[in-house]
């Protein structure tokens, strides 16, 4: 079996008057090996969003939903963040989020089908198996 690789994901929404829409979508691999993570990759998938937003200058307000409780809860403030991946992911997103109103939901992954979509697309243009099929 191939080592698992952990890839990233991200629909990015803002607010458009009373209305939500999506204005990025994206799926990726942060690589294989010592290091990577399912954590790497989540914070990966966040950064990378709020480098999308900089690049744009979008100074709507932002809703980020995931489905990683870690990442949700160290984002909200309501965590402490411990790890050298938060210790090291935090503070790079919280800059990209200056001047913005940004919120952090938590989802159920059960409810974040167009997410498990993303992973494994990411998962299949990368030749890796997926996690919960391989063999």
């Amino acid at each position: 079996m191939q080592a698992q690789k952990p890839r990233w994901r991200c629909n990015l929404r803002i607010r458009d008057l009373q209305r939500w829409k999506k204005v990025k979508s994206g799926c990726g691999v942060v690589g294989a090996g010592a290091g990577m993570t399912n954590n790497v990759a989540e914070y990966s998938a966040l950064k990378h969003a709020m480098e999308w937003v900089s690049r744009n200058g979008m100074k709507d307000e932002i809703v980020l939903k995931g489905d990683s409780r870690l990442v949700i809860h160290q984002m909200n403030g309501t965590w402490q963040i411990k790890s050298a991946t938060s210790k090291k992911f935090v503070p790079e997103i919280r800059r990209l989020m200056e001047g913005r109103k940004t919120r952090f939901v938590w989802i159920p992954r059960e409810q974040n089908a167009e997410a498990d979509l993303l992973s494994n697309i990411a998962y299949s243009q990368s030749g890796g198996e997926h996690p919960y099929r391989a063999g």
